[in-house]
């Protein structure tokens, strides 16, 4: 992303739906799938991601693990909170 409106605009959508997704933007034939590790103050201080093929990676199907994934990884360094 070149772009800083686009970039902004990224930013506030990774922010709504919890995670973030690439596809092939830095590098060709690989996608991307992340979701953030908080610790006790819901501060984002690592992330956990899932790359592979574009046509094997479906954010839609990678979710539900990948987050549940992330929620562990964050309650074992200190999250607390709803949903977490």
């Amino acid at each position: 992303m070149r772009d800083l409106v686009v970039l902004r605009a990224e930013i506030e959508r990774v922010r709504a739906c919890g995670f973030a997704e690439e596809r092939e933007e830095a590098v060709a034939g690989v996608a991307c799938v992340a979701a953030p590790v908080r610790n006790s103050s819901g501060v984002a201080v690592g992330a956990i991601s899932v790359a592979g093929h574009p046509s094997k990676i479906d954010a839609g199907r990678v979710w539900p693990t990948l987050r549940a994934t992330a929620l562990g990884l964050s309650r074992n360094v200190g999250r607390r909170g709803p949903g977490w």
